[in-house]
């Protein structure tokens, strides 16, 4: 017995580029934020539609927060406590 599944990409693009999943990004990228800043203030957040998904972007916003990710890799340490990978 075989069955044939049928991928739905225009839904899934939907799906991807959402207000929920936008929400889901942003909350998660001000986790990041809250994180980032206990050790330097000054990290930002910016979510966007790209074309084919939804993207949140965690960055430093000054050049104290710069200086201070370069030498503590503290975005990274603070995505990396939120659970979600980074790309």
């Amino acid at each position: 017995m075989s069955s044939k599944f049928e991928f739905n990409l225009e839904g899934l693009r939907e799906l991807m580029k959402s207000p929920a999943m936008q929400g889901q990004l942003e909350q998660a990228g001000q986790m990041a934020v809250n994180t980032a800043d206990s050790s330097c203030p000054g990290y930002a957040t910016d979510t966007h539609i790209a074309p084919f998904t939804a993207v949140c972007t965690v960055y430093p916003s000054t050049r104290e927060a710069g200086l201070d990710n370069y030498l503590n890799n503290t975005l990274l340490k603070a995505v990396q406590g939120t659970g979600l990978s980074m790309r």
